[in-house]
């Protein structure tokens, strides 16, 4: 017979090593996943409805995000804000107001996420968050001006964004990685391929720092295919040939091969490929001398 305290106690050691998975930044997300609701099955069997710890629906509400599933994501948060505000937890409800944001941001509900996000930049703010919450809600800030077309507003935003996150100084925040890849991905937007370049290049070496296999994390093949569409811009297309082959080994395994981040990854491969044909047979093509008059 398991007590119920046991339970709690294997619920409560399962969900952090998860968490610290999705902390760290070892995206191996399709297997998180799959923790995550064997987690949460564990809860419903052992805790009143409406009762269960929040950081469970959080945290798993995070992960269907990355898994590029946000509408899932707002199910599982259904009452999360209201209880964090009931609990008076403001570190809670920041944490909540971020995830909601980032999931009505990927909905593109801007109206919506640029509200909750507000609020939790505020919350984050009266000195309950930390800088690294800080981070990530700035950055989905910057996320949601570009999307809106603000450019100024954008550009502000991402500059706070890299120095709440540590970016240049010794001592950097978890988030550092996640927000050097908006930001990338931002300037790529804005046909600012060096600071693409610079960026991912820097979130491509905090990321295999973390990682546990050479192929096995998300954040890996996203900084690879943010650089390979930097130098692509740059007129490295064959440099970004390799980055991109190996961005889609990580993401596949990361995430899945039907991720809208894998798709991506294979789109852009496709594409310097293509060029590179191109190229190759126009120098087949050249003549190798002029033929004098």
């Amino acid at each position: 017979m398991i007590l119920a305290g046991e339970r709690a106690q294997d619920r409560s050691a399962a969900d952090r090593v998860v968490g610290q998975v999705d902390r760290f930044g070892e995206r191996t997300l399709a297997a998180s996943l799959r923790e995550r609701e064997i987690i949460n099955k564990k809860v419903l069997d052992a805790e009143s409805p409406g009762q269960e710890p929040l950081t469970y629906p959080m945290n798993y509400a995070m992960n269907l995000i990355h898994m590029d599933r946000p509408a899932d994501a707002l199910q599982v948060m259904q009452g999360v804000e209201e209880r964090s505000r009931a609990e008076d937890n403001p570190l809670q409800l920041t944490h909540a107001l971020m995830i909601l944001g980032t999931a009505n941001l990927q909905l593109g509900r801007y109206a919506e996420a640029g509200t909750l996000l507000i609020e939790a930049k505020r919350t984050a703010e009266s000195g309950v968050g930390s800088r690294n919450t800080d981070a990530l809600i700035t950055a989905r800030q910057a996320q949601l001006a570009g999307a809106s077309g603000d450019v100024s507003s954008m550009t502000k935003l991402r500059s706070q964004a890299l120095k709440l996150a540590g970016y240049g100084s010794p001592k950097h925040q978890h988030s550092l990685a996640r927000v050097l890849l908006i930001c990338a991905q931002l300037a790529l937007a804005q046909s600012e391929p060096e600071l693409a370049e610079e960026w991912s290049t820097d979130a491509l070496a905090l990321s295999e720092a973390l990682a546990r296999q050479p192929d096995s994390s998300a954040d890996v093949g996203e900084s690879l295919l943010r650089l390979a569409q930097a130098r692509a811009a740059l007129g490295k297309s064959s440099q970004a040939a390799a980055l991109l082959e190996r961005a889609v080994r990580c993401i596949t395994n990361g995430l899945s091969a039907d991720h809208a981040l894998t798709a991506e990854a294979r789109s852009a491969l496709n594409s310097v490929t293509q060029k590179s044909q191109v190229l190759t047979y126009n120098r087949c093509r050249r003549p190798l001398y002029t033929r004098r008059a």
